[in-house]
């Protein structure tokens, strides 16, 4: 067993001494007093406006990001068509398949149009000056929901779509190839 010396238990006691010094400072003064409300946060919202800035650069990457989907959507309608009229000159019945690419083009123009509406109130920037910066709460509040409502809407009615559409062309797949003569298997 290791001896103790005096000199290490008033180091000890020292340490101690102090961490509970600091303990009951920050206790007493108050280090919530550091996190009170800063000038560019409103008193009834905790989000400072640099939040609303980054959220309002998300939203305006997302917008980009689903403008790329939709072009790739548009470019899978294509080559479904195609290949429709590829099985038509085969013979083959496509009306199962010409009614789904209808469903999938509806859709991926109700989806086109949330993302237009998405566009022109990310666009209108109302709240935010040029460089993003908030300059109206709560307007840069409201852009931020209702440009995120049509963004989730335009994702949503794309999604089902292209779930329709892929479900559409499995069901026909199966029903009109015999499993050894399947394409991929």
């Amino acid at each position: 067993m290791k001896n103790v010396t005096k000199p290490t238990v008033w180091r000890a006691a020292i340490y101690v001494g102090l961490a509970a010094v600091v303990a009951a400072a920050t206790l007493f003064l108050g280090v919530a007093s550091a996190f009170a409300a800063a000038p560019e946060q409103d008193g009834d919202n905790p989000f400072p406006n640099r939040w609303l800035e980054r959220a309002y650069q998300r939203e305006q990457m997302a917008l980009d990001h689903q403008s790329d989907r939709l072009e790739f959507a548009a470019l899978i309608a294509g080559d479904v068509e195609e290949w429709i009229e590829y099985l038509k000159d085969q013979g083959e019945d496509t009306g199962e398949l010409e009614a789904a690419l209808a469903n999938f083009n509806t859709g991926l123009a109700e989806a086109q149009a949330h993302h237009d509406d998405a566009a022109a109130i990310l666009g209108e920037h109302a709240g935010f000056d040029e460089d993003g910066k908030v300059v109206d709460r709560p307007q840069a509040i409201d852009t931020l929901r209702r440009a995120g409502r049509a963004l989730r809407d335009a994702h949503r009615a794309l999604s089902d779509a292209t779930i329709d559409l892929h479900t559409a062309i499995r069901d026909w797949r199966y029903d009109h190839y015999p499993r050894s003569e399947r394409p991929g298997g």
